[in-house]
């Protein structure tokens, strides 16, 4: 028991310490063609902003990267940077490790020292069928930057990131992730619990099943969809049922992120179905530009791939990460899920999630049950809903367009290491320029988000 208070307590500091070490610059003031020369200047030690691809959203490119030190990512660092169609910096957030650390440029810490010392045919784990990917990674350990290997693995059906050193011995891990021509086919439009069986077309690419340019849907199961046939009806019992009904909700999600929210991911977004099979396990998540879902364990889930809630929630966070690179965890976390939430009940028109699919009442979160900023407690859902139910609640009050409106400018600066004070900051910054800024205020104060100087 002592050890592991001292673990915890070790664990903890380091957590601080590394926090502590970042610097953190923000603007939105860039007026003149010295303010736009100053940033790049700020920039330039931190990345190559000529090898940073932008994604656009509307007019806006954006760029995002981590902080490089000889081309090795810094851990836990997130530049993010907003351009205008004029080609104009006009928002920047820099989250980043002073570059003139001493530790930086001991030799000691070099790529070919580290390799030398840990031969990846030492280290098990590089091995092992679980390896999904590795890298190398400045972290910090006691307030100076290491060299560590951080890999991903499969684990129980999900994804854990895992930071290592000397010969793979394991120093931190956690879950990463967010757990949440043309056919004709038979599914459920709107889910099993508010639509029938209905036969509908839908476009597919002729050389690969399930599949077009921005979406790929397989699975895990013994039976996956391995051709494209001019009629897909299978029965709900088939597996491939499952199959054709998450590729049915994810084009729409998709359809809407376009049409709606006016954004198009240049990446290919991929779901796995039936994750865990023969089990049935409550796999729902996204990680990476993929989304994994289980059966449901018939206790507390039932037919996650048949809930439209589930599908399209897992798919925003699939746009949510192109633009911000929120965190899983944390605060950051909570904003997450909050998007999530949010665009979902927007794009089915109604705010309850898992109404399908969850067993133990009638949906598993409502966001127009509201909850205020005050009432947060750490619990990463339950304090998504301070953002969900704002942002449903201003939608309620001004109309879907100006909410839809506010959240894309709020997303648009948030980043990785965004917390509850951002959040709070860049809604006001948003909300403040429209003409409704008064109610808007008005209902802040009543759920008691501090009210900021603009």
């Amino acid at each position: 028991m002592q050890k592991l208070l001292i673990f915890l307590l070790v664990t903890a500091l380091l957590a601080c310490e590394e926090k502590d070490k970042f610097k953190n610059w923000e603007s939105d003031s860039f007026k003149s063609a010295s303010d736009q020369s100053d940033f790049k200047g700020r920039l330039a030690p931190l990345a190559d902003e000529a090898k940073v691809t932008p994604i656009t959203w509307g007019n806006v490119a954006i760029f995002r990267s981590e902080q490089k030190h000889n081309s090795i990512d810094v851990d836990g660092s997130s530049l993010k940077w907003l351009v205008n169609d004029s080609k104009n910096v006009f928002f920047a957030n820099l989250h980043y490790i002073d570059s003139s650390e001493q530790a930086f440029r001991s030799p000691e810490n070099s790529i070919e020292k580290f390799k030398q010392l840990n031969p990846p045919d030492k280290i098990p784990l590089l091995k092992s069928e679980s390896l999904i990917s590795y890298e190398y990674k400045w972290v910090f350990l006691f307030g100076t930057p290491k060299l560590y290997l951080v890999t991903f693995v499969e684990d129980r059906n999900k994804q854990v990131r895992k930071k290592m050193f000397r010969y793979g011995v394991l120093s931190r891990q956690q879950i990463v992730g967010s757990a949440f021509e043309g056919s004709q086919v038979r599914i459920f439009p709107n889910g099993p619990k508010w639509s029938a069986l209905t036969d509908i077309e839908i476009p597919l690419l002729k050389n690969e099943p399930l599949s077009t340019d921005h979406l790929r849907v397989v699975s895990d199961s013994a039976r996956p969809v391995e051709k494209i046939e001019p009629w897909m009806k299978f029965d709900i019992s088939d597996e491939r049922f499952d199959q054709v009904q998450v590729y049915y909700y994810l084009q729409k999600s998709l359809e809407f992120q376009k049409n709606v929210l006016g954004f198009e991911s240049p990446a290919k977004l991929k779901a796995r179905v039936h994750v865990g099979f023969p089990a049935n396990t409550n796999t729902a998540f996204y990680f990476n530009n993929e989304i994994r879902l289980g059966q449901g364990d018939d206790v507390f889930y039932s037919q996650l791939s048949r809930d439209p809630s589930i599908v399209y929630h897992e798919s925003m966070h699939f746009l949510i990460d192109q633009v911000a690179g929120l965190p899983f965890q944390g605060e950051g976390g909570s904003i997450n899920e909050g998007f999530a939430d949010f665009y979902t009940a927007v794009a089915l028109k109604k705010p309850t999630m898992g109404e399908s699919s969850y067993l133990k009442g009638p949906y598993k979160r409502n966001i127009a049950i509201p909850v205020k900023f005050s009432d947060r407690n750490g619990g990463l859902y339950h304090d998504s809903a301070i953002v969900s139910s704002m942002l449903w609640q201003i939608k309620e009050l001004l109309g879907e367009s100006i909410a839809l409106e506010i959240s894309r400018e709020v997303l648009l600066r948030l980043s990785g290491n965004s917390d509850f004070a951002a959040f709070n900051r860049q809604l006001q910054k948003s909300a403040c320029s429209k003409k409704d800024w008064e109610k808007i205020k008005e209902l802040l104060t009543k759920m008691d988000f501090p009210l900021i100087t603009l």
